[in-house]
């Protein structure tokens, strides 16, 4: 069984398609990333608020609902939107 704190570093190394390996040598970058992506995030999903920003909690997957929720997106547009944006921050 995967307890909490797994299941969270899984999300958040997901989210920046990390390996775990990766995501335990760039935990700091990955937190600080997070942090900053907050305000360009609710600039161009202008609809995703703080509450929402909160449940999404650095997971790439409640990012997509989100999105999905907010905009009528289908889960292969929603992935698509956030690969593209984190392509467009590298």
């Amino acid at each position: 069984m995967v307890n909490a704190i797994d299941r969270d570093i899984h999300q958040h190394a997901n989210i920046f398609n990390l390996t775990i390996e990766e995501f335990f040598m760039n935990s700091d970058i990955v937190e600080g990333k997070w942090k900053q992506m907050k305000g360009s995030i609710q600039k161009k999903w202008g609809d995703i608020t703080d509450d929402d920003f909160d449940r999404i909690n650095g997971s790439r997957e409640r990012f997509v609902g989100v999105l999905q929720e907010k905009y009528g997106k289908t889960k292969d547009e929603a992935k698509k939107e956030i690969d593209a944006y984190l392509d467009a921050r590298h």
